[in-house]
């Protein structure tokens, strides 16, 4: 199966938004879905993807993200079955049950970099590289990197006020009761940062007790994980925003989201 699949999102939302780079968030129609009785999520989600977005050659592989009683959300991955070929995307179908139809696909999301980056390597970024490559080789750099990532956290928490750390940052200072203090561990944070393909730490005021760092965005979206520290609000996926949110490892997820 093509060497593995290619192996390979208000005012919150001011802290998504920084500094992020062209790309696509693309939401394909739903009108090949509207014939077809399905029993089961998976089989609704393949159906729909052979229909519209499959070409001649190409493999598709599904799993269940999300689900319940009545709805589901099923990632799919396609990549073309050619070993000169580097296509490979990751999509996110949300599937409802509907009592006399069966399950329908309602909406179907994916974070696309554009086909001029991707043809020139020299254009793309090791960080939209991960983005464009599946799921699975984001997760195996977080696991990766895990002890890196888990003291970005540490020292990020430390802090006494827990503002945003960017990669692009300049003249980062700690500050606690109107002070500024010797110790600098902004400024720390930001150096452990440079060390991976992440360019941003920050709080979101939907998700408290919850960190986010952020590895690669885009004009309408990002990816990355997040931490979920004891009480924290995990974001629920939805095609408005938080497109896909996976666990990996321990206290730490996998997100994308659209905005």
């Amino acid at each position: 199966m093509m060497a593995q699949l290619k192996k390979s999102l208000n005012t919150s939302k001011i802290s998504w938004l920084q500094g992020t780079s062209t790309a696509l968030i693309v939401s394909l129609s739903l009108a090949a879905c509207s014939s077809g009785r399905f029993d089961n999520p998976m089989d609704a989600a393949e159906k729909y993807h052979q229909s519209t977005e499959l070409h001649d050659g190409d493999v598709i592989a599904t799993r269940i993200v999300d689900t319940s009683d009545s709805s589901a959300v099923i990632a799919v991955t396609i990549a073309g079955d050619n070993d000169n070929s580097d296509r490979s995307s990751d999509w996110y179908t949300f599937v409802s049950k509907d009592p006399k139809k069966g399950w329908l696909v309602t909406d179907t999301k994916t974070i696309a970099v554009p086909d001029s980056l991707l043809a020139d390597e020299s254009k793309l970024s090791p960080a939209l590289s991960l983005l464009a490559s599946p799921d699975s080789a984001a997760k195996e750099y977080l696991i990766e990197h895990k002890p890196l990532f888990d003291s970005i956290i540490d020292v990020f928490m430390e802090r006494a006020v827990l503002s945003a750390v960017d990669i692009a940052d300049t003249g980062l200072v700690e500050v606690r009761d109107g002070k500024i203090l010797q110790t600098n561990r902004s400024a720390k944070v930001q150096d452990m940062l440079s060390q991976t393909l992440a360019s941003r730490v920050f709080r979101d005021a939907r998700h408290q007790n919850c960190t986010f760092v952020r590895v690669a965005s885009v004009e309408h979206g990002e990816m990355g994980y997040m931490f979920a520290e004891e009480g924290c609000l995990l974001p629920e996926m939805s095609p408005d925003f938080m497109i896909y949110f996976e666990p990996i490892s321990d206290n730490w997820y996998i997100y994308k989201a659209a905005y």
